[in-house]
C-alpha cells in the first residue's frame, strides 16, 4: 500500500459544489482525506483564514494548495484518474473539466441574486437557454472525442467525475429554477 500525504479538504457542508469531484476522486482511489465541512455559519470566520478567501482549499501536510482546478489535478495524480504524465491526455481531461467549470459559473452566480423570485427567474433563463446550450457543446466534444466509455481515456478520469458532479448539480433542485 503506498504512502499518502495528509490531506485535509476544506469546503462548504454541500455535496453540489466545486468540492465534489475532488471528494470523488479520493474515495476511488481509496485516499485518506479529512473532510472539513464548513457551514455557512462558520464561512464569515473562516473565509478571512484561506489563501484567497475562498473554498476549496486542500491542506496537504499542512500546506495549503487553493483553487479548485489545481486541487483537482493534484488529487487526481494520487488517485490515477489524471493522466499527468501524457501532455495530450491531461489537455482533453483539462478541456472537459474547464468546461464543466464555466457551466458551474453560470449556475453559482444565481447565488448572488438575494431576491427568491428572481433568482428563480433567473434559474429558469438558465434552464432554458444557457443550459441547453453548454450541454450541447459539451456532448459534441465528449462525442467527438470518445474513444468508447469513459468519455475521454481508456481509464476513468477527472473528466468524467466533474461531467457527473455537474449533471447531479442539475437534477438535484438545489438551485432554484434550474
Amino acid at each position: 500500500m503506498s504512502s499518502y500525504p495528509t490531506l485535509k479538504l476544506t469546503y462548504f457542508a454541500i455535496s453540489t459544489g466545486r468540492a465534489e469531484v475532488v471528494r470523488l476522486a479520493l474515495a476511488i482511489g481509496g485516499i485518506p482525506f479529512e473532510d472539513d465541512r464548513v457551514t455557512f455559519s462558520q464561512w464569515p470566520a473562516v473565509k478571512p483564514t484561506l489563501p484567497f478567501q475562498q473554498m476549496p482549499v486542500l491542506t496537504v501536510n499542512g500546506e495549503a494548495v487553493a483553487q479548485n482546478v489545481a486541487i483537482a489535478r493534484y488529487v487526481g495524480t494520487l488517485a490515477g484518474l489524471y493522466p499527468s504524465a501524457n501532455p495530450l491526455e491531461a489537455a482533453r481531461v483539462d478541456e472537459i473539466f474547464l468546461a464543466v467549470e464555466d457551466i458551474r459559473s453560470v449556475l453559482l452566480g444565481l447565488l448572488s441574486i438575494q431576491d427568491e423570485a428572481a433568482r428563480k427567474a433567473e434559474g429558469e433563463k438558465i434552464s432554458a437557454t444557457t443550459l441547453p446550450q453548454a450541454f450541447g457543446l459539451l456532448d459534441a466534444r465528449l462525442t467527438a472525442k470518445s474513444k468508447g466509455t469513459p468519455y475521454l481515456l481508456d481509464n476513468l478520469s477527472l473528466a468524467d467525475l466533474d461531467v457527473y458532479t455537474i449533471v447531479a448539480v442539475t437534477k438535484s433542485g438545489w438551485l432554484a429554477g434550474i
